[in-house]
């Protein structure tokens, strides 16, 4: 993104909430100028004054620890002036400062490592991009569903441990469906079993019935009525457990509504969004995951290929030799592991070009594939498409059907000539409906997206070429 050649100054800043430290160097190393900066828009307007003042018509380059809510001002005025940031993560910043004297750690240590750093390794720096407003949007709604997802998991563990102690049958029957807002409606009005013996099952059934799925009415309500059945003694502090039941219900609700609400926005979102509907294709990404791995990616473009998305995932794996021992491949436990947290359901799933343990026939504690059939010969059409068969006029070039051509799957090599555009390639579906082959022909240019190195078969080889490592 940005070359250091024109850099004439580095300026490292060690980011905080009120006052960040910031420390410039020259691109011999020389110290220029340091001082705290407070967190407002003057103060680093100022900062950036002074730098571009030192700089002498040269460039200047802010490195940052940081890019979240903490560094948001320093990095749009940034973007607005057009000066160029570089972000360099928390655990590579601690091993550079550990190159240089004492075992002090303080912030003008941290900002003269960082801008250090950057001068001596600008080819290693992350550059951080201006994020468009869509994928800014889609961050905060992603946060704050994770949040809502934690509060559930509270919500719904605290929820069981109070039917637990009023009617252990009944937490039974009722644990596993909490997720249904007809069962908490029931548990809402009626919380303890006297009331809900008082209330009769037709009422129960009907109040259940009320929201979907309506096929669970009449098969939870007799269950409930069963359960019921079966315990005659009140348990201790069933009065009390019978005011709290409805609060506990109640946030449920809350929280399940607006998860709902964050799931329709990000779908909407997506369609705005390129890239947003070529992950959409892939299985396991859904409108949750699809937009965490979008706001981790940002600028696609920013990729040569495939290689350096996986290598930035940490999804690529690291070769291990030393001396004779042979090299051998293991996990990468670096790279971003927000967005390889979001690709892992994707990587556990399965692609429909891809054995799986029924076809192979494979054994627990066998190690050997054992085909359930011989491969079949290839026929005399595909014989004479091959490159060195004598009945091909071009031996470098195989026969094509521009009627019915095949292409490469997703994951196979990049084409040299350049990018393709996104809507040319099938979905899964249509994958599916063609036995699992990616059927050929081109589609309209409805949407398009040209991307360099047909970067698009090179996520998808991201996405399942190593969806077998977990992280």
């Amino acid at each position: 993104m940005f070359g250091d050649r024109n850099a004439g100054v580095f300026v490292g800043v060690d980011v905080a909430k009120e006052r960040h430290w910031a420390q410039a160097l020259s691109p011999q190393g020389v110290g220029l100028f340091e001082g705290s900066v407070a967190n407002d828009q003057a103060a680093v307007e100022a900062l950036l004054d002074r730098a571009e003042a030192a700089a002498g018509g040269r460039g200047v380059v802010l490195v940052v620890d940081m890019v979240s809510s903490a560094a948001l001002p320093l990095l749009a005025v940034a973007a607005e002036r057009g000066t160029p940031v570089a972000y360099v993560s928390g655990l590579r910043m601690r091993r550079a400062a550990q190159l240089y004297e004492g075992e002090a750690k303080t912030d003008p240590k941290d900002a003269w490592a960082l801008a250090d750093y950057a001068r001596r390794n600008a080819d290693r720096l992350t550059w951080v991009e201006t994020t468009d407003r869509s994928l800014a949007r889609m961050k905060v709604l992603c946060g704050h569903d994770e949040d809502l997802a934690c509060d559930q998991t509270r919500q719904h563990s605290r929820l069981r441990e109070a039917i637990l102690s009023v009617c252990p049958a009944l937490e039974r029957v009722l644990g596993s469906r909490l997720t249904c807002l007809g069962v908490l409606d029931v548990l809402g009005k009626y919380p303890s079993p006297a009331l809900m013996r008082k209330a009769g099952r037709a009422r129960l059934r009907n109040l259940i019935h009320k929201r979907p799925p309506l096929k669970l009415s009449t098969k939870a309500s007799q269950q409930i009525w069963e359960a019921l059945k079966t315990q005659t003694v009140t348990l201790p502090a069933t009065d009390t457990w019978a005011e709290t039941i409805p609060h506990l219900t109640q946030q449920l609700q809350q929280t399940l509504t607006r998860r709902k609400q964050i799931q329709a926005t990000l779908t909407e979102e997506l369609k705005t969004n390129p890239l947003g509907e070529v992950l959409a294709t892939i299985p396991g990404f859904g409108p949750r995951t699809t937009p965490k791995a979008l706001t981790e990616i940002g600028n696609p473009h920013r990729f040569a290929n495939g290689a350096k998305l996986a290598s930035y995932a940490g999804l690529a794996p690291t070769d291990r030799r030393s001396g004779r021992t042979p090299g051998t491949t293991t996990h990468n436990r670096g790279g971003n592991h927000r967005l390889k947290n979001a690709t892992h359901p994707s990587r556990l799933r399965r692609h429909p070009t891809r054995p799986t343990r029924q076809t192979l026939q494979i054994k627990p504690n066998d190690n050997k594939a054992k085909p359930t059939a011989p491969p079949s010969p290839p026929s005399p059409a595909a014989t004479a498409h091959h490159p060195h068969h004598p009945q091909n006029p071009n031996p470098l070039q195989p026969k094509t059907n521009l009627t019915n051509r095949q292409e490469h799957p997703p994951w196979g090599p990049s084409t040299a000539a350049g990018s393709r555009p996104l809507s040319s390639y099938p979905s899964d579906q249509e994958c599916q409906a063609n036995g699992g082959r990616y059927p050929g022909g081109e589609k309209p240019a409805s949407r398009t997206l040209l991307m360099p190195g047909g970067c698009f078969r090179d996520i998808h080889f991201v996405f399942f070429g190593f969806r077998a490592r977990r992280p």
